[in-house]
């Protein structure tokens, strides 16, 4: 669990692939059909913004970024699964039933990973690229980063 002094960001899976793919190889971020939306710079942007902070995952989120991930063509899909297994390991990760998510309002919106991110959000910073997901999180009266807006300026 997280410590109420403690800052821990909980990160969607968006962010996850690109920090698995990055972690792998800037060269791939580009390449790679999940995070070629994104550029060195973003990456680097959002190493500096995570730090040493602790990473929190729903298992939703490993699955979503293990499904994301897998969309490129070997060897690199062998090399980003083995990176994202290492950071797998290292990041804390707390379970939310599916029926859980499924029951927040914003499901029906925003789908079962998103939903797990919301029911497990409360004491941490969302960490997202997803607009939508940051809303809902901030209605929630949960606490919540929209990475685009940081590599907007705004």
């Amino acid at each position: 669990m997280v410590r109420s002094d403690e800052r821990v960001y909980l990160i969607d899976a968006n962010l996850l692939a690109l920090l698995a793919v990055g972690a792998t190889s800037l060269d791939l971020i580009a390449k790679h059909k999940k995070t070629k939306a994104f550029s060195i710079d973003d990456y680097a942007s959002l190493l500096r913004l995570i730090g040493s902070t602790p990473i929190l995952i729903v298992p939703n989120v490993a699955t979503e970024t293990s499904n994301l991930v897998a969309y490129h063509e070997e060897p690199e899909r062998h090399r980003i699964f083995l990176t994202l297994r290492r950071m797998l390991d290292s990041y804390r990760e707390t379970y939310v039933a599916s029926a859980v998510a499924a029951a927040q309002p914003e499901f029906r919106f925003l789908g079962l990973t998103d939903a797990a991110i919301l029911a497990g959000g409360e004491g941490v910073e969302i960490l997202s690229a997803d607009a939508n997901l940051c809303i809902a999180a901030q209605k929630c009266g949960l606490r919540a980063i929209n990475f685009n807006h940081l590599r907007d300026g705004i």
